[in-house]
């Protein structure tokens, strides 16, 4: 395996990448504590596409589309998606990206990656509206398994302690 030093900007973004030979990967970590991802930052990893090997998997905090679920779409969603999707467009293969920060489960299609949100350590939200809402309160996480020529991945709940 080859990771490369995490870069931190003037804009105190950091971000980094590592590149798994034995599973023919590239895995990219991305910085969205802010809501959206700096000119250095995006710079970055327009260039990474450019090193990537194989499979390219993106980590961020913030997915990078609307999801569909309406209160976190209206009011914590990525900023300058567009300007995201652009760079996404650079990229030699779709990426997978997986996400958090939605406190839900999905899987959203695009020309550009396949996203994957993974639900939250404390508890879901209801999807399906624009008001806040809990859905529950089982502790989700997501499992990943790399190979040379395959990802399987897998959610899995256990039951939280609030009711």
């Amino acid at each position: 395996e080859k990771y490369l030093p995490a870069t931190s900007d003037a804009e105190g973004e950091k971000y980094y990448t590592a590149h798994f030979e034995a599973v023919n990967t590239s895995v990219i970590f991305l910085d969205t504590h802010r809501k959206r991802m700096g000119e250095a930052q995006l710079a970055y990893l327009e260039d990474e596409f450019k090193k990537a090997m194989g499979r390219i998997v993106i980590f961020m905090h913030h997915p990078p589309i609307n999801a569909g679920v309406g209160y976190m779409d209206i009011n914590h969603a990525l900023e300058a998606q567009e300007v995201f999707a652009e760079v996404l467009d650079k990229a030699p293969v779709r990426p997978f990206i997986f996400s958090g920060h939605y406190h839900v489960e999905k899987t959203i299609v695009t020309q550009q990656a396949i996203t994957f949100i993974t639900p939250s350590t404390f508890f879901q939200i209801k999807h399906d509206q624009d008001e806040f809402g809990v859905d529950h309160h089982e502790i989700g996480f997501r499992v990943i398994d790399l190979s040379p020529d395959k990802m399987m991945h897998r959610v899995h709940y256990l039951p939280g302690n609030l009711k």
